[in-house]
């Protein structure tokens, strides 16, 4: 189930350097248009990250209710680690950085929010998953 609604979610990835970056006073030297389309295509961006946020929250959860490190809840950890975490969320996040410290800020509290449905999840503290929890624990490191 997991698998095939993670397939329809489509991830925007823009050029980093298509996204102009605002000044902290929300200056511009482009058109209205191009204020416009930055600020379209910023939307989508974070609207994405939240929506693969709360993908990765409902599978913690549903995760943290079997017993124990069973099969199927080492086989959905590994997933959501891998393909929602580090092959969507984090492209995804990395591109909030050309948004400006707003969007920093927003990152650090989209992958805070991540990280602390894992760890309920009892993801970070199993040795079977610690290479698939790299990833996320890199760009924490790096926030």
């Amino acid at each position: 189930v997991f698998k095939a609604n993670l397939d329809k979610m489509a991830v925007l990835l823009v050029k980093p350097d298509a996204l102009k970056v605002l000044g902290d006073e929300g200056t511009d030297s482009g058109t209205d248009e191009d204020l416009s389309e930055k600020e379209a295509v910023t939307y989508s961006i974070f609207e994405q990250a939240h929506r693969i946020q709360n993908f990765i929250s409902n599978a913690a959860a549903l995760s943290s209710s079997f017993v124990g490190n069973c099969g199927p809840q080492r086989e959905l950890a590994s997933f959501i680690l891998m393909e929602a975490i580090a092959a969507r969320l984090l492209p995804v996040l990395s591109l909030v950085r050309n948004v400006g410290a707003s969007g920093n800020q927003k990152a650090e509290a989209i992958l805070q929010i991540v990280w602390s449905d894992i760890k309920g999840a009892g993801w970070l503290d199993d040795d079977a998953l610690m290479l698939q929890t790299a990833p996320i624990r890199a760009a924490l490191e790096q926030m």
